[in-house]
């Protein structure tokens, strides 16, 4: 018997295997399994275990990406379930095609509450919540950071020494590990310098 993602009760479950997509969604190159009880499966849509593949085509009708068309709602549906019901959705149950180690089911529930020690983090190759809180405090406001504007407008920021943010210095949302213990870091006085690339006018 399997435990429901959303009550966390055992007993007869309901299982849906969701299969890694191609690019263009959330399931790209990841699959896995939701586990439900009768009673959580009854409070879900039907629509959403159909798993409609929906693809994106560019203007010359070439595939460009794919994905499911509830994905939305089943991912914020896990979102709802308790951390022990989403460790199963995202970690023991999972299927990363790119071979990524998978966590022991406490070990992911710590490193999603910021409790799983750096150096367990780095085993696994994970940004560290200290890799993280050094990210976010110093990029935005480093002296390192310049911003770069490409010939088609677009615009992105970054430092020689390998962190990368937004247009406008913020940071992103996937964290970057060079601000950790970075030995260049000082607060920017003076506003970012706005570098042109690779334009020839």
């Amino acid at each position: 018997m399997s435990v429901c993602m959303k009550c966390l009760c055992e007993g007869t479950t309901n299982v849906v295997e969701i299969g890694g997509l191609g690019y263009g969604g959330q399931f790209d190159g990841f699959g896995t399994k939701v586990v439900l009880c009768d009673s959580c499966m009854a409070d879900t849509n039907p629509e959403w275990w159909k798993l409609t593949i929906v693809t994106d085509t560019n203007e010359n009708g070439v595939e460009i990406g794919e994905q499911y068309e509830c994905e939305e709602e089943i991912l914020a549906f896990i979102q709802s379930c308790p951390l022990e019901g989403q460790e199963l959705f995202y970690n023991s149950l999972s299927k990363d095609i790119w071979g990524y180690p998978l966590l022991e089911p406490q070990e992911w529930i710590d490193y999603q509450l910021g409790t799983l020690p750096h150096e367990k983090c780095k085993e696994y190759g994970l940004f560290s919540p200290q890799e993280l809180e050094a990210y976010k405090a110093r990029f935005p406001i480093c002296a390192q950071v310049n911003k770069y504007v490409f010939p088609d407008t677009s615009s992105g920021t970054s430092c020689v020494y390998g962190a990368w943010g937004g247009e406008d210095g913020d940071c992103f949302s996937h964290g970057s590990t060079a601000c950790h213990e970075c030995q260049h870091f000082s607060v920017r006085e003076t506003p970012m310098e706005v570098i042109e690339v690779g334009n020839n006018q």
